[in-house]
């Protein structure tokens, strides 16, 4: 599972780099600057707020991608010494099985060699009838057995006994090594074990860990949203609709109306024109001729 939870937290990482990218990305890219006021305050702390959290993600991106080299590393060290007792002990079975095989072929051959010598201990008998198989009987003359048979039977007799020793000496060397392969897969199992009780301590660790990281990033997410909280707790509408006509007003009184005079010259009959004047510089205008 180290190789999976090392996936886990490298695709993690990423995606809360390009989370981080994408919010830093948003709170440039964001408008409202026409706005003002108490809404432009609360809305500029919204984009502050915004840079805040893009960079707790990425500081949260980064710890995450350094946990995943933790686990790599962890993984590589376990492997290492998995390595280690799994060599020494595939050794001893190649031993031990090269050994069995070594005493098994002594063994056969052993018993084939002995039972040719009980072959020719039996020829022996039948030509001399007698019981006795060792040593040169006192009648073989009589009897007209060949001295080659005998021969034949104390070599193949000093053959059997010498791949006895054999035998045996193969068989004491099976037990010795299979008494070490056994203690090798003693002290391997051991080290299985304490291997894996490690594993599952430090992937636990490091799931804990994962998790107070995020938890922490959340905290301090929401401390940030509280700032922008209180500021707009400090919007103000009217304020802000005072504000406006203070800074946006072009004066404090109306415009004059819009009136068609009629103008008569001695050379023109009329004129039209379009002219604005207050009612009274109007009047006046009329009333002299103008």
């Amino acid at each position: 599972m180290c190789k999976d939870f090392e996936d886990f937290l490298r695709q993690r990482g990423k995606i809360e780099e390009n989370y981080s990218k994408e919010l830093q990305k948003l709170a440039k890219t964001a408008g409202g600057s026409t706005e003002s006021g108490s809404l432009r305050v609360s809305w500029d702390s919204m984009k502050s707020h915004l840079n805040k959290v893009s960079q707790e993600h990425a500081d949260l991106s980064k710890a995450v991608l350094e946990a995943a080299n933790r686990v790599a590393e962890f993984k590589e060290a376990q492997k290492k010494d998995f390595k280690k007792e799994e060599t020494n002990v595939r050794g001893c079975i190649t031993k031990k099985h090269d050994q069995l095989k070594k005493t098994q072929d002594s063994k056969k051959t052993f018993e084939k060699t002995s039972a040719d010598a009980e072959q020719i201990r039996k020829q022996v008998h039948a030509a001399t009838g007698s019981g006795q198989t060792r040593g040169a009987p006192s009648d073989m003359s009589r009897v007209g057995v060949k001295g080659a048979l005998y021969n034949k039977q104390v070599k193949t007799e000093e053959d059997a006994e010498k791949l006895d020793h054999i035998y045996k000496d193969n068989l004491m060397k099976l037990n010795q090594i299979r008494k070490q392969w056994e203690s090798s897969m003693t002290n391997a199992c051991d080290m299985f074990e304490k291997l894996e009780e490690q594993r599952i301590d430090f992937l636990r660790n490091e799931m804990w860990a994962h998790l107070n990281a995020q938890s922490q990033a959340y905290v301090r997410c929401d401390d940030n949203n509280e700032e922008v909280r209180l500021a707009l707790e400090c919007c103000d509408a009217d304020a802000d609709i005072v504000n406006f006509i203070k800074e946006k007003s072009t004066g404090s009184k109306k415009p004059g109306v819009f009136y068609v005079v009629v103008v008569f010259t001695w050379e023109i009959c009329f004129i039209l024109k379009v002219v604005t004047f207050p009612l009274n510089i109007m009047y006046s205008c009329l009333g002299s001729g103008c």
